[in-house]
């Protein structure tokens, strides 16, 4: 075999590896999100993967190192679609970036619905898991509501609550319709992550959240 035929064996290689990747991480957290960790094995997103457990380990030693990475993976696509630099909006209002922020967090929730999910479980169980993800979410997806919250409340602007606890609500709110999307398409037999849908709930959780603003 010539050293092209070698170069081009081995950049197929590489590129069915990262194919194979690619597929278990989706796998994984498909499932991590549906089932929550303790109640995923190796051996499942093997076979939904379309590959096998000693591939998996190959590429991940652990099940904790492929959730690890499948949460980065998962936050990095909600910066890619969310990121939001605030000084590109400082000729608008506190109060109007507050509600770009809650609208923009309905639309992260409803295109990427696996992280509320995963956060509901962990946030059940408590633990490293949820530590670690706390930690690795914190600054980039809270960071800049939690700012705003408390420009606004140092000038008086909004309502006294505490800002974690808002938060949360906020998070809760937005997300849930998406968490447990079988539930509100058995209730009202409309699909929660359709255009309108989640244009009408944004509406609405800004029209709550923003009760809390206090007017001039």
């Amino acid at each position: 075999m010539s050293s092209t035929q070698v170069e081009i064996a081995g950049t197929a290689k590489r590129g069915r590896e990262r194919d194979g990747r690619k597929r278990i991480l989706a796998a994984a957290l498909e499932l991590f999100a549906e089932k929550g960790f303790d109640s995923v094995s190796t051996t499942e997103i093997a076979k939904v993967a379309g590959s096998s457990q000693s591939v998996v380990l190959y590429h991940f030693e652990t099940k904790e190192a492929l959730w690890q990475q499948a949460m980065r993976d998962l936050i990095a696509r909600i910066d890619a679609r969310q990121t939001l630099n605030l000084d590109e909006y400082r000729d608008l209002s506190l109060e109007d970036q507050f509600r770009v922020l809650l609208r923009r967090f309905v639309m992260a929730s409803a295109q990427v619905p696996q992280l509320g999910r995963v956060i509901f479980r962990e946030g059940l169980c408590g633990g490293p898991r949820l530590k670690w993800l706390l930690r690795e979410l914190g600054n980039p997806q809270y960071g800049m509501l939690r700012n705003v919250i408390n420009q606004l409340q140092a000038q008086g602007r909004l309502k006294q609550w505490d800002p974690v606890a808002l938060t949360l609500s906020i998070h809760g709110a937005g997300a849930m319709i998406y968490n447990a999307h079988h539930l509100i398409m058995q209730m009202t037999h409309r699909d929660p992550f359709s255009d309108e849908a989640v244009q009408r709930h944004a509406d609405m959780l800004i029209a709550a959240f923003g009760g809390l603003l206090d007017r001039d």
